[in-house]
């Protein structure tokens, strides 16, 4: 993290991405609504708004934040915000993998993606929050030994392969996270550029 000026950077959407302050919540109930899909499955956008702004404010510089989920269309977008403990308090991801193959036997429409949103925040405000996402399917049954959580039962549609299949560096050349933060580091860069020029 680095530390600046409480300085705010002008909200700005760019498109493909969802750059949302909090007011903007009612959009994510539309886009939810277009796919099919609980409203909640967007509660990962608050919460990493959430997390940035708390962070931020406690320590007085700019922060980074970031929540994830899958989101499963058979399942009308669950385990949403719930991926890390889906069967659970205290459960393990195989545990996790296990009650989706059994809530996902005999469905047809086996399509899920991977949503990451980042959220910048200054001390004062939320300055932007960008989404990635990753576009797949459920597996009948699990495949490959990497990675973590969900990745052996996540096949991305751009490789054919589950994510346990790959390797680490090509999952992260198409994760939702990489995505994310991709159009993230442009937004950073022009925040402490614009504190350059002004000091």
């Amino acid at each position: 993290m680095v530390r600046v000026p409480n300085r705010s950077l002008e909200k700005r959407e760019l498109t493909g991405q969802i750059l949302l302050p909090a007011e903007g919540e009612g959009r994510n109930a539309v886009y939810a609504a277009k796919r099919g899909l609980s409203v909640y499955a967007f509660d990962i956008s608050s919460n990493a708004k959430k997390k940035a702004l708390e962070n931020a404010a406690k320590m007085g510089m700019l922060v980074l934040a970031d929540d994830t989920g899958l989101f499963v269309d058979a399942l009308r977008g669950r385990p949403g915000v719930y991926s890390a403990r889906y069967a659970g308090e205290g459960c393990s991801y195989k545990d996790n993998r296990n009650k989706m193959l059994v809530e996902m036997k005999d469905k047809t429409n086996r399509h899920a993606h991977f949503a990451t949103v980042v959220a910048l925040a200054s001390p004062n405000e939320i300055v932007a929050s960008v989404l990635g996402e990753v576009n797949g399917t459920i597996t009948e049954v699990e495949f490959g030994e990497g990675g973590f959580g969900y990745d052996p039962i996540f096949r991305a549609d751009e490789t054919g392969k589950t994510f346990g299949e790959m390797s680490s560096e090509a999952k992260h050349k198409i994760s939702h996270r990489a995505r994310a933060l991709a159009k993230i580091v442009p937004l950073l860069k022009e925040y402490l550029e614009e504190i350059e020029e002004e000091d």
